[in-house]
């Protein structure tokens, strides 16, 4: 991996007023080793404590996040540092953690217990979802879409409900506190390319190629 340090970045808004932003300081720029992949795309965890990205076609990169110094630690690879091997060319990232103050009830006694874990829900071009715990390696792997994932995204109240949308034009929902047991898709006319959850997390907004956004309310 190469790390370029620069001290600024010049930001150019033709016609723009005195009140644009002029400049940019730049701490850091992050250099993939493969450059084959034309999906690139990135994760913060909630808790501001990991930075994940794609660094190859099917390669993601975990790293710890300095808070004091407010970068990756990317230098020293060490134990805390993940490099995961995914199989697929990877589409999306989004990482998953319970809410502190949220008491999660599991469905079944027989259930895999994932609410003390940090996940990684990682998102690949052949349709799949898998979870990879920071604590325990692999977990699950989510199999309905058919085509590659678009978005993913965790619902913001830390009750562990994941949605993912994809290019067969469905957006599913999972519940991670039942082994990733899915509810119903819902199915649109159109590829869906974006979701997003309301701070309310009982609506959801999806925007799809026609440039058509959806806004729905979610009963999960």
């Amino acid at each position: 991996m190469v790390v370029v340090s620069q001290s600024r970045l010049a930001l150019s808004f033709p016609g723009g007023s005195g009140n644009n932003i002029k400049h940019a300081d730049l701490l850091r720029k992050l250099t993939p080793d493969l450059h084959y992949s034309i999906y690139g795309c990135f994760a913060f965890s909630s808790d501001g404590c990991w930075f994940a990205w794609t660094s190859g076609a099917t390669v993601v990169n975990i790293y710890p996040w300095d808070k004091a110094s407010n970068l990756p630690l990317v230098e020293s690879l060490t134990e805390n540092h993940y490099s995961i091997r995914c199989g697929e060319v990877v589409s999306a990232l989004t990482f998953i953690k319970p809410a502190a103050n949220r008491p999660i009830v599991k469905k079944a006694s027989k259930l895999e217990d994932l609410t003390h874990e940090t996940l990684l829900a990682i998102g690949l071009v052949n349709g799949m979802i898998r979870l990879f715990s920071l604590e325990k390696g692999w977990r699950l792997a989510l199999m309905s879409h058919k085509h590659r994932i678009t978005d993913l995204k965790c619902i913001g109240d830390g009750s562990m409900q994941l949605v993912s949308s994809a290019r067969d034009a469905s957006v599913c929902f999972w519940d991670l506190n039942d082994n990733g047991n899915m509810n119903p898709c819902l199915k649109h006319e159109n590829t869906v390319l974006h979701i997003a959850w309301h701070p309310s997390s009982t609506m959801l907004a999806a925007c799809c190629n026609n440039q058509v956004l959806f806004f729905m309310i979610i009963y999960v």
